[in-house]
This record gives structure tokens, C-alpha cells and sequence, in this order.
């Protein structure tokens, strides 16, 4: 929690403990000058020699699919991270979270008022039993915000509601994404119509997509009708958490 009492997303709670220590692995070669070896980067996080090997070639494998920017490399038991000059990290990052369980169910969440327990674990390749241990896991992580998962439902003020997604959706992934898929020509209109397009960088417009994408989401999961971005009153929206991420 933040000095005004903001509740924050803690994304690492999101991933299995050993993607965590795949992403601090990728975070403590970015900064080194010159490689590693594989006893020392087991002592820097206390786990055996073959674990460090196993992360290695783990790691290896999930940045293939960020291209030739970004290679680890494993060479007589030195370990490097080589990188170009233009890789943007949170692309790795953004790899792990998208591919985690508790990520996967929030995002069906978005989507979708409510799950069948074994449709949904079937859909994640996991089992019934993994997925309720996941499911208590988020919990754990949504208490902050006074939201639950209860009976295959997501649960609590609709504001907490959006304004945990907004906050897992820009912070977890990297803008271009969210620019790509949250592209509404209508948010463009809006800002013309509330003359806020002199101010509002590309960056908050971009929020504010995701904002209104969101917000679009949760509609029709609860089979509402769509935003009406021409009558929809932008300054009302004061009442709700991320008032001041936009005009504060």
C-alpha cells in the first residue's frame, strides 16, 4: 500500500514461486557486467546447483518466444543474459504473468460472470484440486481490495472491482499490448467531446481505453448493455478510485 493508502496489484503473488525465481534470475543478470556462474547464483538464492540448471533452461525456453532479443546463455556454467539495447523487460515479465493459472481465471473472470470448476480447469490443463488451491490464493491476493471468488463468482463493490482490473491490466502488462487491444476509436471522441485532447498524453488515453475496455468487459459479462461513450459523463466518474489517475 502506497503513502496516500492506494492499494496496489502485487503481481508476484500471481505466479508460482519458482516463475518468481525465474524473473528475479532474469532481473540479477540484467545488471551484471560479466556472467555468473552457476554456484553463484545458487548461493544468491539458496537452492541446489540442478535447480539453478533447470531455471536456466526453463528460462531459455520462455524467452524464445520474445525473438532473438533476449537470450540467456549457459556456456560451461557461466550464465549471461545478452540483450539488445531496445528489449523492453516487462515483455519477459509479461510472458510469465500471462501464462499463470490465478492470471488465466482473473482474465476468464473479466470476461465471463461465472466458471463451471472442471470446465475451467480442463481449459487451464490443471486439476480440479489445483485450481481451488489457486482459486484460495487469490483471495488471499484480492482481500485488499474487499473483493472475493466465492461460489465461482467474483464478488464486491464494482468500483474495487475495476479498479483491481485496471490496475492488474496496466501494471501487468506492457502498453503496447493494452494499446493494441483495448483500440477504441470512441475514447478518441470522448476526449474531443470533454475537450480534455489537449492535455491527456498518449499515455492516459491509452489508461483511459483500457478503463472503458474494462468497464465494456464487465458489462457484457453481466449481459448489460455496451458504454454509451457519447453520453457517458467523464467527470462523474470521481466517485470511483482511479478519479485521480486521470485528472488528478
Amino acid at each position: 500500500m502506497g503513502e496516500s493508502g492506494e492499494v496496489k496489484v502485487k503481481l508476484f503473488e500471481l505466479l508460482d514461486h519458482s516463475d518468481v525465481r525465474q524473473i528475479k534470475m532474469i532481473q540479477l543478470l540484467s545488471k551484471q557486467q560479466r556472467a555468473l556462474t552457476v554456484n553463484q547464483i545458487a548461493k544468491t538464492f539458496a537452492i541446489n546447483v540442478s535447480t539453478v540448471r533447470e531455471d536456466i533452461k526453463l528460462i531459455a525456453f520462455n524467452l524464445q518466444t520474445l525473438g532473438p532479443n533476449l537470450v540467456i546463455v549457459n556456456i560451461d556454467g557461466e550464465v549471461s543474459l545478452q540483450h539488445s539495447g531496445d528489449v523492453s523487460f516487462s515483455d519477459g515479465y509479461y510472458h510469465y504473468l500471462h501464462k499463470s493459472v490465478k492470471y488465466q481465471v482473473l482474465i476468464y473472470l473479466l470476461n465471463h460472470r461465472q466458471f463451471k470448476i472442471q470446465k475451467l480447469a480442463d481449459a487451464l490443463s490443471v486439476s480440479t484440486s489445483t485450481l481451488i488451491r489457486r482459486i484460495r490464493e487469490i483471495n488471499q491476493s484480492l482481500a485488499e481490495f474487499n473483493i472475493r471468488i466465492k461460489n465461482t463468482q467474483l464478488f464486491g463493490c464494482e468500483a474495487q472491482i475495476r479498479y483491481f482490473y485496471f490496475q492488474l491490466l496496466w501494471l501487468g502488462r506492457p502498453i503496447q499490448v493494452n494499446r493494441f487491444e483495448y483500440a477504441d476509436d470512441r475514447v478518441d471522441k470522448l476526449m474531443q467531446n470533454g475537450h480534455f485532447d489537449t492535455f491527456i498524453t498518449e499515455t492516459g488515453r491509452v489508461m483511459l481505453a483500457v478503463y472503458f475496455g474494462l468497464v465494456k468487459q464487465r458489462l457484457n459479462s453481466a449481459r448489460e448493455s455496451d458504454i454509451d461513450y457519447d453520453t457517458f459523463n467523464f467527470r462523474n466518474t470521481g466517485s470511483e478510485p482511479l478519479h485521480s489517475a486521470f485528472l488528478g
